[in-house]
């Protein structure tokens, strides 16, 4: 079972993935460009790439680059190099080791969702999804996250809730 996650940045993509954490191992096309641009930076991944620090100008990157400019960057550089299909082969293999259950929070592209769709998976949209996928890609539409904090943390266990019920359902048919 793969669910995949899309939407914009800071919509609550990672924080339902996390919540999900117990049940579903997490993945992202994007985590070993993350990880090659934090090993470079010398810092951890989840400092270098969390909110708002991956958008914000690095002291070790030349001019004002940020990490998240970077690793888009790199992510083009081996989608032209090497094909359009390279970072979604690259996600199967990891996805292969990690079990039955994945959760994937960075879905950007049609051929992202489209693996996940062809892979009895299902793609959901935090607020308004990507804006490369075509109509009828996503399964379902959850609202983004809220700013404060205690509405946030409702928010994040009520759409965990019902992702994972959804998942139930589609498991038992």
């Amino acid at each position: 079972m793969i669910i995949g996650l899309t939407g914009g940045s800071g919509a609550g993509k990672t924080s339902i993935a996390r919540m999900l954490g117990p049940r579903f191992a997490r993945l992202g096309f994007a985590d070993p460009i993350r990880e090659a641009v934090a090993a470079m930076l010398g810092e951890p991944v989840n400092r270098v790439f969390s909110h708002p620090y991956k958008d914000i100008p690095h002291h070790k990157l030349p001019g004002a680059t940020t990490p998240r400019a970077l690793a888009i960057s790199w992510a083009e550089a081996a989608r032209r190099d090497f094909g359009d299909q390279f970072w979604v082969k690259h996600l199967a293999m990891r996805a292969a080791q990690c079990g039955p259950r994945i959760v994937i929070d960075d879905v950007r592209f049609q051929i992202e969702a489209d693996w996940i769709n062809s892979n009895g998976g299902i793609v959901v949209a935090v607020g308004p999804p990507a804006g490369g996928l075509r109509a009828g890609t996503v399964a379902m539409k959850v609202p983004r996250c809220p700013a404060e904090p205690r509405a946030w943390q409702t928010w994040l266990e009520e759409t965990s809730n019902r992702l994972l019920k959804m998942m139930r359902r589609s498991d038992n048919t």
